[in-house]
Parts: structure tokens; C-alpha cells; sequence
């Protein structure tokens, strides 16, 4: 393993984490499974891009729609380990990655909805690796833009300011 890349396991895995995830506490859409638990948390900020776009099946009516995420993750030592993007996805400095599908959300007040993502795919030897599940909590701002969406200003894109909390989990050991 490169000199770097310890480094970078070590302050991904190592540092205090931030307070355990209490799913009972949450909706019951967005509760990770049985059978699974926590392994790491990170704070999510970056921006939400959206684009000004006809709206399918109302012609001459535009609403902004999402184009992608893009956010930068950090440790609780507030350091960068990491980016998340469209996928949904996560890449981290250690070299792991987790790549999944929402299977549910919810409306959250003030920021874009909380979510829960199951993980298809890992790669990398990192953090990451064996990650089962996702969840997108404590989410503030990236909502759709309030500005003005219509023909004049279709393809118009915005870049919408957002924070979250993803915590990942991983199976329970048998």
C-alpha cells in the first residue's frame, strides 16, 4: 500500500466518528434493514445543478429538473475524504467506491429529500468495501431553484448550495 493511501485509510477509518444513526427514530421508508450496521458517516456539501426544461407531456410548460449532484465529503474533523456524484456515488481518497439505486425518500423540510440507497456495486480495498446500504439525512438547501423557468430560458442551468449526512452500513457480522 502506498504511503498516501495509508494516510487516507487512516483518516477515513480511524478519526471519531459522528453520533450512531437511530433508525428506529426515522420514517420507516427510509430505516436500513435488518441485519445490517453503521460503519461511517460523512458530511456531504457540494451543489445540486439543475437545468430548465419543457416538461414532458405539457407542452409549453418548463420546469427545472435535476442534471447532477456534485459534493465534496468530509470526516468529522471537517477534513475531505472524499466526492459524491450522480449514480448515485461515492468515491473515497482510500480508493473505495459505492455505487447504488434509491429504493426510497421522503420529503424533508428546508433541504432535498432524505433518502435511502442500496448499494449494487463496491470497489476498492477502502472504507467502502462491503457497504450494503446508504442513507442521505440531515439534508439542507439544493432544492429546485425559484427562479423563472420558461421557453426564454430553457437549457438554463443553476447550481443550488446543499449539506447532508450520508451514513453507510454494511451487513452484521454472523
Amino acid at each position: 500500500m502506498k504511503k498516501n493511501t495509508l494516510i487516507s485509510v487512516l483518516t477515513i477509518a480511524s478519526l471519531p466518528a459522528m453520533a450512531a444513526v437511530d433508525n428506529a427514530q426515522l420514517p420507516e421508508n427510509i430505516r436500513v434493514p435488518g441485519g445490517h450496521v453503521e460503519k461511517l458517516q460523512v458530511q456531504g456539501e457540494g451543489k445540486i445543478i439543475y437545468v430548465c426544461s419543457a416538461k414532458a407531456g405539457a407542452p409549453g410548460q418548463y420546469e427545472w429538473t435535476l442534471l447532477q449532484p456534485q459534493a465534496t465529503l468530509y470526516n468529522a474533523q471537517r477534513q475531505p475524504v472524499g466526492q459524491y456524484y450522480a449514480g448515485p456515488r461515492w468515491d473515497l481518497d482510500d480508493g473505495s467506491q459505492a455505487v447504488g439505486k434509491p429504493v426510497a425518500g421522503m420529503t424533508a423540510q428546508g433541504g432535498i429529500p432524505l433518502q435511502l440507497v442500496k448499494i449494487d456495486e463496491t470497489r476498492g480495498e477502502g472504507a467502502l468495501r462491503n457497504t450494503s446500504y446508504v442513507q442521505r439525512l440531515g439534508t439542507q438547501g439544493g432544492l429546485p431553484p425559484t427562479s423563472l423557468c420558461d421557453k426564454i430560458n430553457d437549457r438554463a442551468v443553476e447550481e443550488v448550495p446543499y449539506k447532508a449526512t450520508y451514513v453507510f452500513y454494511q451487513p452484521s457480522k454472523p
